[in-house]
């Protein structure tokens, strides 16, 4: 089954509430149960359900857009009511049969394991391959070194199609290790990376196109304008508050830009669709 990202609202919601990060081992045994649709709290796997029922798990959702496409049938969040997020992460990590890892998360956080970064010089640091270990390397030694310390294993291009010569710089990147110590050394080495910054997660729901959704807004938060990189061709702009609300639907960046400058400072919703009827979102913040 084919999924994408796609939007969904939260009404009462607050975005530094705790959650899980679960990573299944088979994407077919413990994966969302859509039938439950619009809130989605169930998995697909009877002994999951009952972990589940006991600690009163009323969110259970892909995180998608990871650079590792195979990655995006596998990743789930977890968030519970009134829960004690200790012993439901025990319980969770103690279904190893099914459950490659788990840990404890901010809800709808950034991946912890993936990024952007950009580089000074389009032409410094890009990737020849992989070592012995299978970690990525590169044409620059003291990049490689940085990605021996760190696990990476993915190093690819966000925008390989782009037109822009600064998009082009921009490479997605996934390490086995915690993203923010990696982040750190990538922006120390100030002489080839311009800068690094999380790799936001999106909700993957069930629908008829999926895709690996590699595409930026800047600067995010923003005062009155935003800029939007993608290789995908958008075809209709819409913004909504976080209890649903379309406040803004446009056919043009323009007027997109236009309208956000009216809105009052806060958190929105972003809904980009493109030609294909693909569909990204993003949160983003107005000071």
């Amino acid at each position: 089954m084919k999924k994408t990202l796609a939007l969904i609202f939260f009404s009462n919601f607050c975005f530094s509430q705790n959650a899980i990060e679960i990573r299944l081992i088979d994407a077919s045994i413990g994966g969302v149960d859509y039938s439950t649709f619009p809130i989605y709290n169930q998995s697909t796997d009877a002994n999951m359900n009952v972990i589940l029922q006991n600690h009163n798990v009323n969110t259970y959702e892909y995180r998608g857009g990871h650079p590792i496409a195979s990655l995006n049938d596998r990743i789930i969040q977890v968030i519970c009511g009134t829960c004690n997020y200790s012993n439901l992460l025990n319980d969770l990590l103690g279904y190893n049969t099914v459950v490659e890892n788990a840990q404890i998360i901010t809800a709808y956080s950034p991946f912890n394991d993936a990024a952007y970064s950009k580089l000074i010089d389009v032409s410094i640091g890009i990737p020849t391959g992989v070592n012995s270990n299978n970690i990525i390397t590169t044409n620059d030694n003291g990049l490689n070194q940085i990605f021996i310390n760190h696990s990476v294993i993915y190093y690819q291009q966000a925008y390989p199609s782009s037109s822009n010569s600064e998009s082009l710089k921009v490479y997605s990147i996934a390490c086995n290790c915690n993203v923010q110590l990696l982040q750190n050394d990538l922006e120390n080495y100030s002489t080839v990376i311009d800068y690094t910054e999380p790799m936001p997660a999106g909700l993957l729901l069930n629908a008829t196109k999926y895709f690996n959704s590699n595409f930026k807004i800047y600067p995010n938060p923003f005062q009155d304008k935003i800029t939007i990189e993608t290789d995908l061709t958008i075809e209709k702009y819409s913004v909504f508050n976080l209890i649903g609300k379309k406040i803004v639907e446009t056919e043009l960046s323009e007027t997109l830009n236009t309208e956000l400058a009216k809105l009052n400072s806060g958190t929105y919703l972003l809904y980009l669709q493109s030609k294909d009827n693909s569909i990204l979102t993003k949160k983003i913040i107005k000071n």
